[in-house]
């Protein structure tokens, strides 16, 4: 095993495969931080690698453990206590007037008065902090939205992540990357990592099952993670859509969709909306980038206003033009539409 920033293996451990091949291992605890590789020598001498993985420093935060009490709450708290201090001296003065029996009915209807002004008051105090949490809520979760926004390759020192079937979730085995002058395999464990970032440049997936190269736009996370989904019979899918539009046969297009799309959305209102990105047979000829891919469970076409129990969106840009394309698995056939 090995960290990409040293100068040599951080650890090395001896395992015994079973008759089938298989074996496992415990990793150390004490490794650097950082992006590692697992290489396995057998007896022979021979060394494959198997895996990168990264691995990240783990972090603390100490939190103050003393609650201060919100600005916004200190005027209403102070009025709600005016309020039960002015309820005592009337009790007070209830005590001092009660053998006079003239004064006792109008002194009983001015306390019933007070009483009810305090209730009204400490409900609408109640209310009124109930409203300011939730907003204080609201504001927390767009703060912590804020800092999950994806960083552009530009302003990354390194890229790394593995490649993934959107639908198994494994991880995908002989996906070639090429990033600038560096080209990856990937090995079983479907991991890539890129030091050398040039502005602007998009990774080229290849593989041996596509007929034609991927552009993949480098959007990482803050920590310089990616994952890439891809799995070849999706991408057959998406591209026999592109030639059908390039071809001008949308009614091809839509037999494609699926059951539930075309139950709800007739097919001449289908041809009547549909914008086509690939607008003729010599756009095909370009390279179509994937600016934005992710994976959804019970993904919701809003537009449409249907569900499915698992879609992979990507946005496809194509000389210049963008669209969003949706794939989904149905009697085990991809079915692609655009949301």
């Amino acid at each position: 095993m090995a960290n990409l920033n040293a100068s040599g293996p951080q650890a090395t451990l001896e395992v015994q495969a079973n008759p089938n091949g298989e074996w496992q291992a415990q990793l150390p605890q004490d490794l650097t931080p950082g992006m590692h590789t697992v290489v396995v020598t057998t007896e022979n001498g021979e060394s494959q690698e198997v895996a990168m993985y990264s691995l990240q420093k783990e972090t603390r935060t100490l939190t103050n453990t003393v609650k201060e009490i919100p600005a916004s709450y200190v005027y209403p708290l102070f009025f709600l206590f005016f309020l039960v201090l002015v309820l005592a001296l009337n009790g007070i003065r209830l005590l001092a007037v009660r053998k006079t029996a003239p004064r006792q009915t109008k002194s009983q209807s001015l306390s019933v008065l007070l009483i009810l002004l305090a209730v009204t008051c400490a409900a609408v105090f109640v209310g009124y902090v109930t409203w300011d949490i939730t907003k204080s809520k609201v504001g927390s979760q767009s703060r912590d939205d804020a800092t999950k926004e994806t960083v552009p390759a530009q302003n990354m020192e390194r890229l790394s992540g593995a490649v993934i079937d959107p639908w198994s979730g494994t991880p995908v085995a002989g996906v070639n990357l090429v990033l600038g002058d560096v080209t990856i395999n990937t090995q079983q464990g479907g991991r890539y990592n890129f030091t050398a970032l040039s502005n602007g440049a998009n990774i080229r997936l290849s593989h041996a099952s596509l007929t034609k190269d991927v552009l993949i736009k480098p959007v990482a996370d803050a920590n310089g993670l990616m994952d890439i989904y891809f799995e070849p019979k999706t991408y057959a899918a998406v591209w026999e859509v592109l030639k059908a539009e390039a071809a001008g046969d949308l009614a091809k297009v839509y037999a494609q969709s699926p059951e539930a799309f075309k139950a709800k959305i007739k097919e001449s209102d289908f041809m009547g909306a549909y914008v086509k990105l690939a607008a003729d047979a010599s756009v095909l000829e370009k390279d179509f980038v994937v600016n934005v891919q992710e994976v959804a469970d019970n993904y919701i076409d809003s537009v449409n206003q249907l569900t499915y129990s698992r879609a992979w969106i990507m946005d496809l840009e194509l000389d210049g033009m963008s669209n969003r394309y949706a794939v989904v698995m149905e009697n085990g056939q991809y079915k692609v539409f655009r949301p």
